[in-house]
């Protein structure tokens, strides 16, 4: 596990700025997994400031995204939250569209959320627990994700 653990972190190459099959992503798959983060950060009903600014570097981060571009989809996807808390139809565009590496980091993304208040609940556990499942990942491929994101907050 441990060389799966270096191999992801030494591997640079995985972005959730392309699909699995190469064509770069869309707003509306941006949207999709800004989603999926965001479920993870309003799990405890709270959504504080490290978690924002931990999202909005995320996004500039994976996709290219200038800070207000962040928060333009950030908005978005606020209101498509309170309207709708559905994660499945969010959860399913992933799994159409990402393949398992982009997966896993994807639920290394939710990870850094969820630490970046350097607490975890049980809520948030529980969360990301069921978001592995709904991504088809493995248990080592989960715990992966959750060591690279450990990994970030050195």
């Amino acid at each position: 596990m441990l060389s799966d653990i270096k191999q992801l972190i030494e591997d640079e190459n995985i972005s959730l700025a392309l699909t699995a099959s190469g064509e770069p992503t869309t707003r509306e798959f941006m949207i999709a997994a800004t989603f999926v983060i965001f479920s993870a950060a309003k799990i405890d009903d709270e959504f504080s400031d490290r978690e924002l600014i931990k999202i909005v570097s995320l996004l500039g981060g994976e996709f290219g995204l200038e800070d207000f571009e962040s928060g333009e989809i950030l908005e978005t996807v606020e209101l498509l939250h309170n309207a709708s808390s559905q994660l499945e139809g969010y959860t399913a565009q992933v799994n159409g569209t990402y393949s398992t590496e982009q997966k896993q980091k994807l639920l290394s993304l939710v990870w850094r959320v969820i630490l970046s208040d350097h607490e975890i609940l049980p809520s948030e556990s529980k969360f990301a627990i069921n978001l592995r499942t709904i991504l088809g990942l493995t248990l080592e491929q989960a715990a992966v994700a959750q060591a690279q994101a450990e990994m970030d907050l050195r």
